[in-house]
């Protein structure tokens, strides 16, 4: 395959960007592009500005991602529960660990869990006994 121009660079990039924003993974977005992972992984490596645009796109995935979610859930059939049950759970986990302050399961009381309690003595912590 030809080596792209500067143009399509570019076009390939911005279309790449905007199939992420709207909920395709980015190996997808590639696929449909043409673009190898790691012509795209180049890219990002040297580009600056993509790497924002990149990070951005991440962002709307992931939420785009959780949207689907109540679709999906709301077009499960007795057929097809299982299957949409554990895309809804690949999507939930995916999620929590791409935006787990907003996505996690995980509830964080603020509390110290430690050993400890969060109390360390000053005598302790010097040293001295």
């Amino acid at each position: 395959m030809a080596k792209p121009t500067l143009e399509q660079k570019i076009a390939i990039k911005a279309q790449v960007i905007e199939d992420l924003s709207n909920g395709l993974s980015l190996t997808k977005a590639l696929e449909v592009s043409g673009t190898a992972k790691s012509t795209w992984a180049n890219w990002l490596k040297y580009d600056d500005a993509l790497q924002t645009e990149y990070a951005r796109a991440r962002d709307q995935y992931a939420d785009a991602v959780f949207e689907d979610l109540v679709d999906l859930s709301d077009k499960a059939t007795k057929e097809d529960y299982n299957a949409v049950k554990l895309q809804i759970d690949t999507r939930k986990w995916v999620l929590g660990r791409m935006k787990p302050k907003k996505y996690s399961d995980r509830v964080d009381s603020g509390e110290d869990n430690s050993p400890a309690g969060g109390f360390v003595s000053e005598g302790l912590d010097s040293g001295k006994v």
